[in-house]
């Protein structure tokens, strides 16, 4: 669980000639976003715009330092924050909600160091800590309101309810200090308000589903100028189908439907997105061990989720990359983006297309073979419980030591057609460590 709350807190489509992706490409998302943790990450973010990356989303962690630090942190990220838009990203900042701020009300910077929203002095004070950091990033493109992880309220009275409650607390406060900003509603923890559930447990995640409906009900709250950002767990994330097959409920309600994406567009809203976190980067998902920061493949979960958000008619996806996954999770990267861009490409196609910039055209074919056995051999695939569990690629590989060898055999492309975040050379040394990883566990 440790691990899962520092990848998320500090962790919180390509064309080889991007240009040529024209926005008439099938299915091409508007929004084709990252959740980047920081605004400084100037070795990945080349490779993402060159991707088709176009949004980029950071946290504020200012809760976690000593105010009196609070000055040259907002200015480093104001700093950030023009650079990605000069790159072409559209920045938005995460706004965490009832986190208590270290050295006041007695906090330490802990993430599960929450108050209850009746008490109205630690309220005043965080909300007077938000106001302070959204005047200081009034650049930015737009403010998401997320709760953390798990963030909340737990006392008696405690609902969805309250969540809206404090986001339109901090919605009052960016369109007076940053009203050139949108403001955004993220729903990833909303069942973490009311009674304490387990994310272990199925309920945690029904209750996700109805505290999500129980907000987008609102007539007031979701409108033209509140978009909102979905975080489509049942349609994809290992964790939660573990629960609900551990639950015996092999078919859960999957949220939103088409019909709800329509209903909001009826209402005016203008950002309807899916954020589906522990996709990209698994970050272990809270559960699998010991192997974030590892060099994986999930190309068919990130294109299964990505079809389905189609289905949806959602406006884009907004991925994550936590600070050890960036030069590891390139594949996923890429997939994630070459999806978002153009659906009529398959699994097997876009590996293909990665593996071109990464080795030399006469080891395409062997570097596709061993990124398909690392795929089958994924934490995600042996995760996610059979009956949601999907069909290994057809592989020529059987065994470590044949993907091994393969792998050998893979020269590295010294003049990649995209800017990698490191040499070619040392991500095919990063493969060669997964499958070693693959190896010593069986």
């Amino acid at each position: 669980m440790l691990r899962k709350l520092l990848a998320f807190w500090l962790g919180f489509c390509f064309c080889l000639a991007p240009e040529s992706c024209s926005a008439e490409a099938p299915g091409r998302f508007k929004t084709i976003g990252i959740y980047g943790w920081s605004t400084r990450r100037p070795t990945l973010t080349p490779f993402l715009k060159s991707c088709g990356y176009n949004t980029w989303q950071f946290i504020d962690t200012a809760w976690s330092i000593d105010p009196r630090e609070h000055e040259g942190y907002y200015a480093k990220m104001a700093v950030g924050i023009k650079e990605l838009q000069s790159q072409g990203f559209q920045v938005f900042g995460i706004v965490c909600g009832n986190v208590v701020q270290r050295n006041g009300q007695g906090a330490q910077g802990n993430s599960r160091d929450t108050f209850a929203m009746a008490d109205k002095v630690a309220l005043a004070e965080r909300l007077e800590f938000i106001r302070r950091g959204v005047a200081k990033l009034r650049g930015a493109d737009g403010f998401v309101f997320c709760s953390g992880d798990p963030g909340a309220d737990h006392s008696p009275g405690s609902s969805a309810l309250s969540a809206v409650e404090l986001a339109t607390r901090v919605q009052a406060i960016v369109a007076q200090e940053a009203p050139a900003a949108k403001f955004v509603f993220n729903a990833w923890s909303i069942a973490a308000w009311g009674p304490p559930l387990s994310a272990h447990q199925s309920e945690f995640w029904e209750q996700e589903t109805s505290s999500t409906q129980q907000a987008v009900a609102l007539p007031n709250f979701i409108a033209a100028d509140v978009g909102i950002e979905f975080p489509l767990h049942n349609y994809y994330r290992a964790l939660a189908r573990k629960c609900y097959r551990d639950a015996g409920q092999l078919s859960p309600e999957l949220y939103p439907q088409r019909t709800d994406v329509a209903m909001l567009r009826n209402r005016g809203v203008q950002h309807i997105v899916g954020w589906p976190y522990f996709l990209i980067d698994e970050c272990d998902d809270g559960y699998t061990s010991e192997t974030w920061g590892q060099s994986q493949s999930e190309v068919r979960y990130i294109h299964q989720l990505v079809v389905a958000a189609h289905e949806l008619d959602l406006d884009g996806l907004v991925g994550n990359i936590s600070f050890q996954g960036g030069a590891a999770e390139l594949v996923n990267l890429f997939a994630f983006a070459r999806f978002c861009q153009d659906l009529s490409m398959g699994p097997e196609q876009v590996l293909r297309e990665f593996a071109a910039v990464v080795t030399t055209e006469s080891n395409v074919d062997d570097l596709v073979e061993v990124l398909k056995f690392i795929e089958n051999n994924s934490t995600a695939q042996a995760a996610t419980p059979g009956e949601f569990r999907l069909p290994d690629f057809a592989c020529t590989l059987n065994t470590v030591e044949e993907a091994q060898r393969r792998l050998k055999s893979v020269a590295p492309n010294s003049h990649p057609s995209l800017p990698l975040p490191e040499s070619a050379a040392a991500y095919l040394q990063r493969l060669d460590r997964r499958l070693e990883v693959i190896r010593t566990k069986g």
